[in-house]
C-alpha cells in the first residue's frame, strides 16, 4: 500500500492518502482540509475511488476537510470511534470553539469503528487500535503487512500527545503508548503533526518515555 501525506491547515496537521495500487481503491485519513493540492495527491497517488475517510480522532484540525472532500467522493464512507463521534457535530467537543458555531457544518458518521476492527482497502489491511488519552475516541491505523501504523496525535516524534484538552487523560494516553511500543521496531510511525519516524528509534529517543526503563530494553 502505497503511502503520501500533505499537511493541511492552520495547524498543519498531516493528512494521509493511503491507495492500493493493484485495485486503485484509497483511503483518505484526517483531512484537516480539503485544498487543490489533497485533491492533486489523491489523483497523483492513483486512486480511482475513495473508500472511506478514516479519522484518528474528531479535533478540529483533523476533520474539518471531510464535508468537502465528500463532495467531490459522494461514495467515501466517514470512520470515527464512537467517543469521539460527538465532535463531529460538537464545537464545544471537537475544540472549534463555539465563535464558528454558526459556519461549521455536521459531518455525518458512517462507520463507528472499535478497537481490532480490519478495513479493508483493496488487497490491503488496516487494523483498527484503540488509543484513547489525546481524546476519548482517539485510534491509530496499522498496517501489519507494510509495517506502518498511523498515530494521529497519539505518538509524535520524540514526544506524545497532549492530555490536558476535552477529552485527555494522562494514565489512558500511557497505556495507549504502551500498546504501540509492542509494534515492531521496524514499524514506521506516521504522526498527526510533524515529521515521521519508527517504533524503534521512539523506543530510544522519545522523551516521553525517556523515564521509563520498560522501553530502554
Amino acid at each position: 500500500m502505497e503511502v503520501n501525506c500533505i499537511a493541511l491547515g492552520e495547524y498543519q496537521a498531516n493528512c494521509y492518502v493511503l491507495c492500493d495500487r493493484t485495485t486503485g481503491e484509497g483511503v483518505v485519513v484526517d483531512p484537516g482540509d480539503c485544498n487543490n493540492q489533497l485533491l492533486s495527491l489523491i489523483n497523483l497517488s492513483g486512486i480511482k475511488t475513495v473508500k472511506y475517510i478514516l479519522l484518528t480522532h474528531g479535533h478540529f484540525d483533523h476533520i474539518i476537510g471531510v464535508n468537502l472532500l465528500k463532495e467531490h467522493f459522494p461514495n467515501a464512507l466517514t470512520a470515527i470511534s464512537e467517543p469521539d463521534k460527538i465532535c463531529l457535530k460538537s464545537v464545544e467537543h471537537n475544540l472549534l470553539g463555539e465563535k464558528y458555531a454558526d459556519v461549521f457544518e455536521e459531518i455525518k458518521a458512517d462507520i463507528i469503528l472499535k478497537d481490532k476492527d480490519l478495513i479493508k482497502i483493496g488487497q490491503s489491511t488496516l487494523k483498527v487500535l484503540e488509543t484513547p488519552g489525546h481524546s476519548r475516541g482517539s485510534v491509530c491505523f496499522i498496517s501489519e503487512k507494510d509495517k506502518f501504523v498511523i498515530t494521529g496525535d497519539t505518538l509524535f516524534y520524540l514526544t506524545a500527545g497532549r492530555t490536558d484538552l476535552d477529552g485527555g487523560d494522562d494514565e489512558q494516553l500511557s497505556n495507549s503508548i504502551d500498546k504501540l511500543m509492542l509494534l515492531d521496531d521496524l514499524f514506521a510511525v506516521y504522526p498527526g503533526h510533524n515529521k515521521g519516524t519508527t517504533i524503534g528509534s521512539e523506543r530510544k529517543r522519545n522523551r516521553y518515555l525517556r523515564h521509563r526503563d520498560f522501553y530502554k530494553l
